[in-house]
């Protein structure tokens, strides 16, 4: 997968849904001491500094980033916490769960 630039919200976070362009800090999903690592967009998360320390800190965990059916997503979950798209949608083995409504 090759993420362009063009293709994500560079002013919003990943994960908080914060609005702030000045507040936005750009994430590698597999960390740059691994020789997996990429500076493609499909290994950058695009996340606000508080959600940026949770993820160091291992209070939030990002899984990667996926297809869905309206386009790529950030995978992300609180440690222990099912798996997040964004806060009240969780992956399932079974697909996708909105628990909003």
């Amino acid at each position: 997968m090759v993420l362009t630039s063009t293709q994500l919200d560079h002013s919003k976070c990943e994960i908080c849904a914060l609005e702030s362009a000045a507040a936005i800090e750009l994430h590698h999903i597999i960390p740059r001491t691994d020789p997996r690592c990429t500076e493609n967009m499909s290994n950058l998360a695009i996340i606000c500094g508080s959600c940026h320390n949770e993820v160091h800190k291992g209070i939030k965990v990002i899984e990667g980033r996926y297809q869905t059916t309206s386009g790529y997503r950030l995978f992300w979950h609180m440690d222990g916490a099912p798996h997040t798209i964004r806060p009240g949608v969780f992956l399932l083995k079974s697909g996708l769960a909105d628990i909003r409504n």
